[in-house]
């Protein structure tokens, strides 16, 4: 699908201009990994080539961070097909965010202290694959009427609990 179409609004002129005098993209986050470098990447463009207000304070009506998300959503999907805009949008605000039901992302407040026995880490397999692979088959294993009654009725449930309850340490 050409998402280009419905891009959010950047400077696009100043964008080709930069890359024309050698703009490039450095990161520490592998690429094909799965870990974030698309929502790096947008997270970044948008920072500095979108119109207006440079702040990267959350904004302080739901409505403005979940049109944010729709615009990393779009640009994210340029990358791997389709995209929660999640990820850009955790990298440009720098932290964490929980969604609670569909349109109601809020940050999480991370100062309660952590269950120090809960450690969290990436371990690097040097396994690379491509997140649009992995979408793509996901989606196709979705139209199954089984598997998704099983994973709507089973696994989100489970999967909600287990945030809920490292949200609460």
């Amino acid at each position: 699908e050409d998402n280009s179409r419905r891009l959010p609004v950047i400077d696009t002129r100043r964008f080709n201009s930069d890359i024309d005098q050698g703009l490039y993209f450095r990161s520490t986050i592998p690429g094909y990994y799965g870990v974030g470098s698309s929502g790096a990447i947008c997270a970044a463009v948008y920072n500095e080539y979108k119109p207006g207000n440079k702040s990267r304070d959350l904004p302080g009506k739901p409505a403005d961070l979940n049109a944010v998300q729709d615009t990393f959503s779009i640009m994210e999907s340029c990358f791997h097909g389709q995209s929660s805009g999640i990820d850009p949008l955790c990298i440009f605000y720098n932290q964490p965010l929980v969604m609670h039901g569909k349109g109601k992302i809020l940050p999480w407040l991370t100062n309660k202290q952590m269950n120090p026995a809960i450690q969290l880490f990436l371990l690097d397999t040097g396994h690379m694959s491509r997140t649009d692979d992995h979408v793509r088959g996901f989606e196709k294993k979705m139209m199954k009427p089984a598997l998704r009654r099983d994973f709507k009725n089973q696994y989100i449930p489970l999967l909600n609990q287990t945030v809920d309850l490292f949200i609460r340490g």
